[in-house]
Protein backbone atom coordinates (compact mmCIF):
# COMPACT_ATOMS: atom_id res chain seq x y z
CA UNK A 1 0.00 0.00 0.00
CA UNK A 2 1.07 3.48 -0.94
CA UNK A 3 2.99 4.88 2.30
CA UNK A 4 1.14 8.25 2.26
CA UNK A 5 -2.14 6.15 1.70
CA UNK A 6 -1.67 4.06 4.73
CA UNK A 7 -0.55 7.34 6.88
CA UNK A 8 -3.72 9.23 5.97
CA UNK A 9 -5.69 5.52 6.78
CA UNK A 10 -4.07 5.68 10.12
CA UNK A 11 -4.75 9.06 11.21
CA UNK A 12 -7.67 9.25 10.15
CA UNK A 13 -8.35 6.11 12.20
CA UNK A 14 -6.89 7.09 15.25
CA UNK A 15 -8.96 10.45 15.16
CA UNK A 16 -12.07 8.17 14.57
CA UNK A 17 -11.90 5.96 17.33
CA UNK A 18 -11.00 9.01 19.86
CA UNK A 19 -14.38 10.57 18.16
CA UNK A 20 -16.41 7.69 18.73
CA UNK A 21 -14.95 7.08 22.19
CA UNK A 22 -14.79 10.56 23.80
CA UNK A 23 -19.04 10.72 21.69
CA UNK A 24 -19.75 7.60 23.79
CA UNK A 25 -18.80 8.78 27.13
CA UNK A 26 -20.27 12.24 26.77
CA UNK A 27 -23.57 10.93 25.75
CA UNK A 28 -23.42 8.31 29.23
CA UNK A 29 -22.54 11.67 31.16
CA UNK A 30 -25.80 13.02 30.05
CA UNK A 31 -27.64 10.25 31.00
CA UNK A 32 -30.27 11.81 33.61
CA UNK A 33 -29.75 8.55 36.44
CA UNK A 34 -30.48 11.03 39.05
CA UNK A 35 -34.15 11.54 41.60
CA UNK A 36 -37.37 12.02 39.30
CA UNK A 37 -36.96 15.57 37.30
CA UNK A 38 -38.66 18.11 35.05
CA UNK A 39 -37.21 19.68 32.04
CA UNK A 40 -37.68 22.21 29.38
CA UNK A 41 -34.84 20.67 26.47
CA UNK A 42 -35.77 17.98 24.61
CA UNK A 43 -33.10 15.27 23.33
CA UNK A 44 -32.45 13.23 20.14
CA UNK A 45 -35.08 10.06 19.97
CA UNK A 46 -32.81 7.60 18.69
CA UNK A 47 -33.95 4.89 21.00
CA UNK A 48 -37.84 4.90 21.37
CA UNK A 49 -38.93 2.96 24.36
CA UNK A 50 -42.56 2.88 23.78
CA UNK A 51 -45.14 5.95 22.55
CA UNK A 52 -48.92 6.54 24.51
CA UNK A 53 -51.29 9.03 24.13
CA UNK A 54 -52.95 10.55 26.67
CA UNK A 55 -56.80 11.63 26.73
CA UNK A 56 -55.85 15.10 25.39
CA UNK A 57 -53.83 13.67 22.34
CA UNK A 58 -50.39 14.51 23.97
CA UNK A 59 -48.25 11.74 22.89
CA UNK A 60 -45.45 10.43 25.16
CA UNK A 61 -42.23 9.07 23.92
CA UNK A 62 -40.10 6.63 25.76
CA UNK A 63 -36.11 7.76 25.45
CA UNK A 64 -33.99 5.01 26.15
CA UNK A 65 -30.79 6.89 25.61
CA UNK A 66 -31.84 9.55 28.27
CA UNK A 67 -33.74 7.82 30.83
CA UNK A 68 -36.66 9.99 30.10
CA UNK A 69 -40.13 10.81 28.39
CA UNK A 70 -40.56 13.66 26.29
CA UNK A 71 -44.07 15.08 25.81
CA UNK A 72 -45.70 16.45 22.59
CA UNK A 73 -49.07 18.00 21.90
CA UNK A 74 -50.90 16.30 18.92
CA UNK A 75 -49.20 18.39 16.19
CA UNK A 76 -45.99 17.30 16.96
CA UNK A 77 -44.93 20.45 19.24
CA UNK A 78 -42.49 19.90 22.47
CA UNK A 79 -43.95 20.82 25.94
CA UNK A 80 -41.79 19.05 28.32
CA UNK A 81 -39.21 16.33 29.11
CA UNK A 82 -38.93 14.46 32.51
CA UNK A 83 -36.83 11.87 34.13
CA UNK A 84 -36.02 8.90 36.43
CA UNK A 85 -33.42 6.53 38.02
CA UNK A 86 -33.12 3.69 36.09
CA UNK A 87 -30.40 1.85 37.63
CA UNK A 88 -27.84 3.53 34.48
CA UNK A 89 -29.36 3.37 31.13
CA UNK A 90 -31.14 0.08 32.59
CA UNK A 91 -34.79 -1.28 30.88
CA UNK A 92 -38.11 0.61 31.42
CA UNK A 93 -41.63 0.44 30.38
CA UNK A 94 -44.60 2.63 31.05
CA UNK A 95 -48.27 3.06 30.68
CA UNK A 96 -51.17 5.99 31.00
CA UNK A 97 -53.93 5.05 33.21
CA UNK A 98 -57.55 6.19 32.81
CA UNK A 99 -56.61 9.85 35.10
CA UNK A 100 -53.47 10.31 32.62
CA UNK A 101 -51.25 8.81 35.35
CA UNK A 102 -47.89 7.86 33.50
CA UNK A 103 -46.41 4.72 35.40
CA UNK A 104 -43.23 3.83 34.75
CA UNK A 105 -41.31 0.23 35.96
CA UNK A 106 -37.32 0.22 36.05
CA UNK A 107 -36.22 -3.08 35.85
CA UNK A 108 -32.79 -2.39 37.36
CA UNK A 109 -34.10 -0.17 40.44
CA UNK A 110 -37.23 -3.11 41.20
CA UNK A 111 -39.46 0.70 40.95
CA UNK A 112 -42.64 2.01 40.02
CA UNK A 113 -42.56 5.71 39.48
CA UNK A 114 -45.88 8.00 38.84
CA UNK A 115 -46.03 11.09 37.19
CA UNK A 116 -48.82 13.81 36.38
CA UNK A 117 -47.66 16.62 34.44
CA UNK A 118 -44.43 15.56 34.59
CA UNK A 119 -44.12 15.95 38.02
CA UNK A 120 -43.71 12.73 40.60
CA UNK A 121 -46.81 11.98 42.43
CA UNK A 122 -45.96 8.35 43.57
CA UNK A 123 -43.23 5.85 43.94
CA UNK A 124 -43.25 2.35 44.88
CA UNK A 125 -41.27 -0.45 45.22
CA UNK A 126 -42.85 -3.23 42.49
CA UNK A 127 -42.49 -6.07 45.09
CA UNK A 128 -43.88 -8.43 41.77
CA UNK A 129 -41.39 -10.11 39.93
CA UNK A 130 -43.82 -9.96 36.79
CA UNK A 131 -44.68 -6.78 36.34
CA UNK A 132 -42.36 -5.76 33.77
CA UNK A 133 -44.76 -8.26 32.03
CA UNK A 134 -48.03 -6.40 32.61
CA UNK A 135 -46.41 -3.20 31.78
CA UNK A 136 -45.59 -4.71 28.40
CA UNK A 137 -49.08 -5.90 27.79
CA UNK A 138 -50.04 -2.89 28.36
CA UNK A 139 -48.34 -1.11 24.88
CA UNK A 140 -50.97 -0.37 22.60
CA UNK A 141 -51.09 0.69 18.45
CA UNK A 142 -54.53 2.54 18.78
CA UNK A 143 -55.42 5.32 21.09
CA UNK A 144 -58.63 7.66 21.72
CA UNK A 145 -58.63 10.91 22.94
CA UNK A 146 -61.50 12.83 24.77
CA UNK A 147 -62.95 13.81 21.32
CA UNK A 148 -62.91 10.76 19.99
CA UNK A 149 -59.99 11.23 17.74
CA UNK A 150 -58.27 7.99 17.09
CA UNK A 151 -54.51 8.16 16.67
CA UNK A 152 -52.12 4.88 15.39
CA UNK A 153 -48.83 4.61 16.14
CA UNK A 154 -46.95 3.30 12.94
CA UNK A 155 -43.22 3.19 13.89
CA UNK A 156 -42.06 6.55 15.38
CA UNK A 157 -44.42 8.54 13.84
CA UNK A 158 -48.12 8.71 15.05
CA UNK A 159 -51.04 8.72 12.34
CA UNK A 160 -54.18 10.98 13.72
CA UNK A 161 -57.51 10.47 12.49
CA UNK A 162 -61.18 12.46 13.15
CA UNK A 163 -63.85 10.45 15.11
CA UNK A 164 -65.38 9.93 11.15
CA UNK A 165 -62.36 8.11 10.79
CA UNK A 166 -60.74 11.09 8.17
CA UNK A 167 -56.86 11.37 8.17
CA UNK A 168 -56.37 14.67 9.71
CA UNK A 169 -52.40 14.31 10.09
CA UNK A 170 -48.89 12.49 11.10
CA UNK A 171 -47.43 13.32 13.74
CA UNK A 172 -43.89 13.08 13.87
CA UNK A 173 -41.67 15.47 16.33
CA UNK A 174 -38.68 17.44 14.94
CA UNK A 175 -36.31 16.19 17.27
CA UNK A 176 -32.49 17.32 17.28
CA UNK A 177 -29.89 14.87 15.70
CA UNK A 178 -27.72 16.10 18.02
CA UNK A 179 -25.96 14.53 20.14
CA UNK A 180 -25.42 11.18 18.09
CA UNK A 181 -26.96 7.99 19.51
CA UNK A 182 -24.25 5.94 21.20
CA UNK A 183 -24.99 2.91 18.39
CA UNK A 184 -23.12 6.25 15.58
CA UNK A 185 -20.40 6.79 17.97
CA UNK A 186 -19.47 2.71 18.23
CA UNK A 187 -19.68 3.03 14.70
CA UNK A 188 -17.45 5.51 13.93
CA UNK A 189 -14.96 3.41 16.87
CA UNK A 190 -15.38 0.60 14.74
CA UNK A 191 -15.03 2.13 11.54
CA UNK A 192 -11.96 3.81 12.74
CA UNK A 193 -10.48 0.29 14.13
CA UNK A 194 -10.66 -0.98 11.09
CA UNK A 195 -9.07 1.88 9.17
CA UNK A 196 -5.98 1.44 11.39
CA UNK A 197 -5.67 -1.85 10.97
CA UNK A 198 -6.43 -2.54 7.63
CA UNK A 199 -3.00 -0.44 6.39
CA UNK A 200 -1.32 -1.96 9.61
CA UNK A 201 -2.09 -5.35 9.14
CA UNK A 202 1.04 -6.95 8.59
CA UNK A 203 2.38 -5.02 12.41
CA UNK A 204 -0.21 -6.28 14.01
CA UNK A 205 0.19 -9.48 13.02
CA UNK A 206 3.48 -9.77 13.74
CA UNK A 207 2.59 -8.39 17.69
CA UNK A 208 0.86 -11.52 17.43
CA UNK A 209 2.87 -13.92 16.55
CA UNK A 210 5.34 -12.10 19.21
CA UNK A 211 2.86 -12.71 22.04
CA UNK A 212 2.41 -16.27 20.85
CA UNK A 213 6.10 -16.69 21.26
CA UNK A 214 6.27 -15.42 24.49
CA UNK A 215 3.44 -17.88 25.64
CA UNK A 216 4.78 -21.28 24.20
CA UNK A 217 8.51 -20.60 25.70
CA UNK A 218 6.76 -19.89 29.61
CA UNK A 219 4.81 -22.94 28.96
Amino acid sequence: MNKSIKTISTIMGILLVHFGLFGFLFVQSMTESGPPKLFDDQKPLYDIMGIFVDSAGNLYYGNGEYDSIQVYNNEGTFLYRFSFPTGGRGYYVFYIDEYDIVHVETARTEKVFSFKDGELVGERRSGEPGIINDFENRQKEEFLDNDENKYVISGGSVKMYDCNGTFIRTIKPNTPLWPFSTFIYWSFGALGGVMIYIPNRKFFKGVSELFKNDRNRMK
